[in-house]
């Protein structure tokens, strides 16, 4: 079937687009050759998206012999998507542009409460920063907020949150007084959905964010696995130790007793992770035993998680910028050490996305909807 002429103009603009967001920038001749396409096809191509601001044009390509090609150069703070992080304490924002890097960000203490006071204090925070970042950079394409709950996607209802101490709001109350298109998801799914874009991960995985409080999510098949309970694994309620400390869920022994970010400053006894790491890394005894005994439990953990199902390991969150790659190295030996299973080939890596995938995570569908848009 023949395309008409307004879908043959979109298929032309859409393969100039995605040319010059993969290049970062290109000439019009780089264009032309690499796409096959005629000059008047690729001019008209880049006059579109000049006047959506999506290129600029600057400067000129060195000379090869004749006038100079002007650059046209992907811009990529054109569109921004903001992430929202809420937390029982305080809120985190950032900013997220077209390549998926962070712009801007922000954090501010907010004590979670579901009530009007609440959502209008969170909404007037997301709209300051929102419009700031717009005023800087380029349009606000909406608002991915991700929340340590378990959402119903149709209703928006929360089903279950122990962290925010409450499961009786909806999305729709919390997000009431923003003034941008709002979506909300799990922080897990947010910060898994970072991962994926800067990875492929070929293997079934097991991402390991090591924040605050632990979450945690399966990739499966190269998707974020998300069960019937609308949750994507909750291995930081493993009850690793009977009996052991008690877990903000109520139970005692779980993972996040042991292996959060917070848990692992209670045990240091020291002010800040900062403090305890840069003790741990200059051979202090009491502080190289506490964490060799964090190093066990994360161990156990992960082996627990891989009896049910046996995958690959990603380690990332907040913890991540202490961890050393021998400290890797030693945390897949304990693992191997306490395996039934001691043939089965694994791996464990660092994760490879932002200092916080899950603010990035929560802004990427945002800003994926708008590329694969045009």
């Amino acid at each position: 079937m023949n395309k008409t002429s307004t879908e043959l103009k979109k298929m032309n603009l859409s393969q100039v687009f995605r040319e010059i967001y993969a290049r970062g920038s290109a000439s019009k001749n780089t264009l032309t050759m690499s796409l096959g396409l005629s000059i008047p096809t690729v001019t008209n191509a880049l006059r579109e998206l000049q006047g959506r601001n999506l290129i600029v044009r600057e400067g000129s390509f060195l000379s090869t012999g004749g006038r100079p090609a002007f650059v046209h150069r992907f811009n990529e703070n054109a569109k921004l998507g903001i992430g929202v992080e809420v937390l029982p304490d305080r809120v985190n924002a950032a900013a997220v542009n077209l390549y998926g890097k962070t712009v801007d960000s922000m954090s501010a203490e907010l004590c979670f409460a579901a009530d009007e006071d609440y959502y209008r204090r969170f909404g007037a925070l997301v709209n300051s920063f929102a419009g700031n970042c717009s005023a800087k950079y380029g349009e606000v394409l909406g608002v991915g907020i991700s929340l340590p709950a378990i959402i119903n996607s149709e209703s928006g209802e929360i089903v279950y949150s122990e962290l925010l101490r409450t499961a009786e709001f909806n999305v729709r109350e919390l997000t009431q007084f923003i003034g941008y298109s709002c979506e909300c998801r799990h922080d897990a799914e947010c910060g898994a959905s970072a991962e994926l874009r800067d990875r492929k991960l070929s293997a079934d995985t097991l991402i390991i964010f090591l924040n605050n409080h632990i979450c945690t999510a399966f990739v499966i098949g190269g998707k974020v696995h998300v069960s019937g309970n609308l949750s994507s694994g909750t291995i930081e309620h493993l009850v690793i130790h009977e009996n052991g400390r008690e877990c903000y869920c109520s139970k005692r022994g779980c993972v996040d007793a042991y292996c959060s970010a917070a848990s692992l400053l209670k045990m240091s006894a020291m002010s800040t992770l900062e403090e305890f790491f840069a003790a741990v890394r200059s051979g202090d005894p009491k502080a190289a035993g506490v964490w060799d005994r964090y190093l066990d439990d994360l161990a156990l953990a992960i082996d627990s998680a891989r009896m049910v199902i046996p995958c690959d390991i990603i380690i990332d969150g907040y913890l991540l910028k202490f961890i050393q790659d021998q400290d890797i190295i030693n945390l897949k030996s304990k693992v191997i050490g306490m395996t039934t299973f001691k043939q089965v080939g694994f791996s464990i890596t660092r994760g490879e996305c932002d200092a916080n995938p899950v603010l990035t995570g929560a802004a990427l569908p945002l800003l994926d909807r708008f590329l694969e848009s045009i």
